[in-house]
């Protein structure tokens, strides 16, 4: 790696599913491919991660068994990020405020 230098791994999106899926929020069962160019494997104990909607986060989490990722070659992650239904409602209230007082205004004068 001294000659080329670290290359940076990519993540491709695979799959995604629901599970535990109540009022206060849900499980989204994250299956992401993670191409690893370099000639040593990517092994990672603990990582975090978030997962962002339009620049809005809306859950974080851990993969369960960490990170392994094969030498030149790609490997599976499966992260399931827990989201909180308060949390992302937030969110949509406060986007909707910003946007409010535009529609008000268009409201008034239409």
């Amino acid at each position: 790696m001294a000659e080329g230098g670290f290359q940076k791994p990519t993540v491709a999106y695979k799959s995604a599913s629901l599970s535990d899926v109540t009022l206060s929020g849900a499980t989204l069962n994250l299956v992401l491919t993670v191409d690893n160019p370099n000639p040593v494997e990517l092994a990672l104990a603990d990582v975090d991660y978030r997962l962002a909607i339009d620049g809005h986060q809306v859950a974080t989490g851990r993969p369960p068994e960490g990170l392994q990722i094969p030498a030149k070659g790609p490997g599976t992650s499966r992260c399931p990020p827990r989201s909180s239904s308060r949390t992302w409602v937030r969110r949509r209230q406060r986007s909707w405020r910003r946007a409010a007082p535009a529609t008000r205004r268009r409201a008034r004068s239409g």
